[in-house]
């Protein structure tokens, strides 16, 4: 395991455990941006239309993953504006690499924690 990734794996687990201490204190946009990256690091790029089909696994109304698979669907619609939302921030880092999309990932957490702080 790369440097990047342990950092990445460590802000996630930060991110996790901070839970509703984070969906309080950050903004909105820093919340889709983290969703975006956090989606593009782990699957990469959204690849919309492409359904893989897991037993035990529904895959809803947008993309969603599950450890070393990819389960994408259309981009959601009125009126879900949340799934909407998520869509379209992870769509924007489509083309971004994986290792880059870890790293402002990382940078964004411990932005967010200086805030909280």
């Amino acid at each position: 395991m790369s440097g990047n990734q342990q950092e990445f794996g460590s802000a996630c687990k930060r991110v996790e455990e901070a839970g509703d201490k984070i969906k309080g204190s950050a903004n909105m946009r820093d919340l889709l941006e983290l969703y975006a990256l956090f989606k593009q690091a782990k699957i990469g790029d959204c690849n919309t239309g492409t359904i893989y089909r897991v037993p035990a696994v529904r895959v809803q109304f947008y993309c969603v993953s599950c450890d070393s698979n990819t389960y994408s669907a259309a981009r959601p619609k009125y009126p879900n504006f949340k799934g909407m939302s998520q869509w379209d921030a992870w769509k924007s880092k489509s083309g971004l690499a994986q290792d880059e999309a870890m790293r402002e990932y990382c940078e964004i957490v411990k932005t967010i924690f200086v805030e909280i702080n």
